[in-house]
């Protein structure tokens, strides 16, 4: 008979990372590490773990994660149908690094934080972490031969999307001011950051593994501006954002981006985004930096007019030479309207 926790506990021992006991998994000198939430829990040990009137674990960080917020807010059939909540950890991709692989095919697990000490961000940043931040990852498998598979650049434009949607598809935070920058973060019109993506990915067996990581500001009015903060400017009435609530939320709007994208590919899906980016029509300077210190930098002017049918940044040259200029090793300098390209020769 199959159970949640006899089958964590497999995992636990396979990894040597953890031990499952009590309604959560735990290490090895049994200080809780995760407690397990599941949707329509399989088994009784994990029932009352689901309980709206069961008191929460209590731990350090003075946040607990709400359950029956997180499953209330959720319309996802797949996406995070199991929570794992860390009090404290040094990433929530870590995490996902160690499980995904062996992951059985039908758990879908979201790892929860409310502290990381090394999160992570693009080009090796570390993203701060402070309380009040949603922080989760998310494995998803994505088979080559798919249409997702086949640009899998989109990955990160499609969870970038789902966040947004996440608020702005709620009745009455339509108005709520939440742009995407490419390729992977959140800001304000005002060019302030939110929340940001990060999205790793192996290949193997004709099948991507990829690690989405997700960073988002909710209650933290620190170190830039916060989700709340942006639902009161546009509204005294509507109710704050709860990290739960977006989380389920954004699980929830993911998912129906992808159902739409393995049956229409970018075609349904461009607009949308294109709707609430921030850099249609931009005029950007384009400098070719090369790894080379002896080869001199080139510079360029044009014009970005969109993306192209693999995610990559369209740029239209001043000479009308179309230029994809992929995320991987390249930057955007929105302060300077400067595009930084790696070249190697």
């Amino acid at each position: 008979m199959f159970t949640f926790e006899g089958y964590f506990q497999s995992l636990a021992d396979s990894l040597q990372i953890c031990l499952l006991k009590a309604g959560g998994v735990r290490d090895q000198s049994n200080q809780l590490i995760f407690p397990i939430h599941t949707k329509g829990a399989r088994d009784e040990s994990f029932a009352k773990i689901c309980d709206e009137d069961d008191p929460q674990v209590e731990l350090d960080s003075g946040w607990n994660f709400q359950s029956a917020d997180y499953f209330r807010h959720t319309t996802a059939e797949l996406l995070g149908n199991c929570v794992l909540f860390a009090d404290r950890i040094p990433s929530t991709v870590h995490i996902i690094d160690r499980l995904a692989s062996v992951l059985l095919k039908d758990i879908n697990v979201v790892c929860v934080a409310a502290q990381q000490s090394s999160g992570k961000g693009r080009s090796g940043n570390v993203w701060e972490s402070p309380l009040g931040c949603a922080m989760f990852s998310f494995p998803l498998v994505i088979p080559l031969a798919t249409r997702l598979g086949q640009a899998l650049t989109f990955v990160q434009h499609l969870v970038a999307t789902a966040c947004v949607l996440a608020v702005r598809n709620t009745p009455g935070y339509q108005d709520v001011d939440l742009r995407i920058k490419w390729p992977n973060d959140i800001l304000t019109s005002d060019k302030v950051k939110v929340g940001g993506i990060l999205v790793t990915s192996s290949i193997m067996n004709q099948t991507a593994y990829c690690n989405v990581g997700v960073g988002f500001n909710i209650s933290n009015t620190k170190p830039t501006i916060c989700l709340n903060e942006l639902i009161g400017k546009v509204s005294s009435t509507s109710n704050a954002f709860s990290i739960e609530r977006f989380i389920g939320r954004t699980l929830s709007e993911l998912e129906k981006l992808l159902r739409e994208f393995a049956v229409s590919g970018e075609t349904t899906f461009l607009p949308l985004y294109l709707k609430y980016w921030l850099h249609m029509n931009q005029q950007v300077n384009i400098r070719q930096v090369n790894e080379n210190p002896e080869v001199k930098s080139q510079d360029f002017a044009g014009k970005i007019i969109g993306l192209d049918k693999f995610g990559f940044l369209l740029v239209r040259l001043e000479s009308g030479e179309l230029w994809s200029v992929q995320s991987d090793g390249n930057r955007f300098d929105m302060m300077a309207n400067l595009l930084l390209l790696q070249r190697i020769s």
